[in-house]
Formats: C-alpha cells, structure tokens, sequence
C-alpha cells in the first residue's frame, strides 16, 4: 500500500476549506444563519458522544462541561462559529474569509500592543506565513 505524500493530502484539505465558503454562500440562501450553524456542528457532535459511549468510556466532568461552554459561546450564542456564518449572509466569501483568518495576527499585535507581550523573530515569522 502506498503513502500519499503530506504535500498532496495537505493540498486536498486547502482545496477543500477554499470550497467550504462558497458552499456555505449557498447554504444561506435555505437557512438562517444560527440553524444553519446548529446542523453543520451537531452531526460531529453526535458522533463523538457515540463514539464515547461505544467505547464505554466514562465521561470526565470537567471536559464535558468545558465542551458544553465551548459549544454554548461558539455556535449557540454565535460568538465564533455562529459569527462567521451570518458574516456570510451579509459579506462576499473572499471578504469573510479574509477577516476570519485576520483574527490571529489581530489577537498578536493586541497582546504585544496592550499586554506587552514581546514578539520573537520565531513569533513574527509564524505569524507572517500564516498571513
């Protein structure tokens, strides 16, 4: 059985992502944002908990209760999740995805800017290339 190449499966999932938006477009034109964010979720959601359960394996407390604020903050209350899919009912998908994937260099200028925090070389490429 042969390897495929990182290269060529890392390829694949940008094609992929790239595609996801557009879709996500289209998807809008059926449902509002907020289901829309539910059903595209909770299939992965079910599936794990499945998986665990086929598994027998006991639930610790304290990650389900960190996944149950996860979820209720990212997808729910549209913090995260939630935002970028109504950013999608209003913007293009190449403005929305470019303000999407602005918020790590946004969240490291902050740090520097208001809490100090000092930027490395190592820092500053990393957040350059993913620019």
């Amino acid at each position: 059985m042969s390897k495929i190449p990182t290269c060529s499966l890392s390829l694949f999932i940008i094609g992929l992502w790239g595609v996801t938006f557009p879709a996500l477009k289209l998807e809008l034109r059926f449902m509002a944002p907020l289901p829309l964010a539910t059903w595209r979720v909770l299939p992965a959601g079910v599936i794990l908990c499945s998986w665990s359960l086929v598994r027998r394996d006991r639930p610790p407390t304290r990650l389900w209760l960190t996944a149950f604020v996860s979820a209720l903050l990212n997808v729910i209350m549209l913090m995260l999740y939630g935002s970028q899919i109504a950013a999608s009912a209003y913007l293009s998908p190449g403005i929305t995805v470019g303000l999407l994937y602005l918020q790590p260099v946004l969240v490291t200028i902050f740090a520097w800017f208001w809490l100090k925090e000092p930027l490395s070389v190592t820092k500053l490429t990393g957040i350059s290339i993913g620019f």
